[in-house]
């Protein structure tokens, strides 16, 4: 083993579609769709050419090609030296850095509950594939700007436990399915 393998975790989930999330996949794939086809009306009808039509199928393609790609991702969590990193990753090609905080700092991480109240907090950041999932964590925050930020994610076990060695106060590790 490396020395890296003792300093960083990392996990990755698949974000469903459900909720929110699918509405604005549906959405934005009609909103495509609807500016594909209206572009290609307005270019064949003042040219009066309908055979330029037969590009619409092509600019469907084009489009929920492109709803695909910008809707469809993973979310990666990364620990490496007391910094967790939360990344979207699409395709699994280009990594997009959303934020990162230190683990050292945050005032509370813990396994998610009903009781949790997301009006409690000034921002909350959902990173987690389903809300469904049985291993949700929750950390609680300060922002840079000084909101009190609740994240939902998804726990793993060396995750966790590299989390509870950067900061034994605020984490609790109960068994995960992962």
């Amino acid at each position: 083993m490396d020395e890296s393998s003792f300093n960083s975790a990392s996990y990755g989930v698949k974000k469903r579609a459900e909720g929110k999330n699918l509405l604005y996949r549906l959405l934005t794939a009609a909103g495509l769709t609807v500016v594909s086809v209206g572009f290609c009306l307005l270019v064949t009808i003042p040219v009066k050419m309908p055979g330029l039509i037969t590009v619409v199928p092509i600019f469907l393609l084009c489009g929920i090609a492109t709803a695909k790609r910008l809707l469809c991702y993973d979310i990666d969590y990364q620990l490496e030296c007391g910094v967790l990193h939360f990344s979207r990753l699409y395709n699994n090609k280009k990594r997009k850095e959303l934020f990162a905080l230190t683990v050292k700092e945050a005032e509370t991480a813990e396994p998610l509950t009903d009781a949790i109240r997301a009006e409690d907090y000034d921002a909350v950041i959902d990173m987690r594939g389903t809300k469904k999932s049985p291993d949700s964590y929750l950390l609680v925050y300060r922002a840079p700007d000084g909101k009190r930020t609740l994240v939902l994610f998804e726990g793993a076990t060396k995750l966790i436990k590299m989390m509870q060695h950067y900061n034994t106060r605020v984490v609790f590790s109960p068994n995960l399915s992962h």
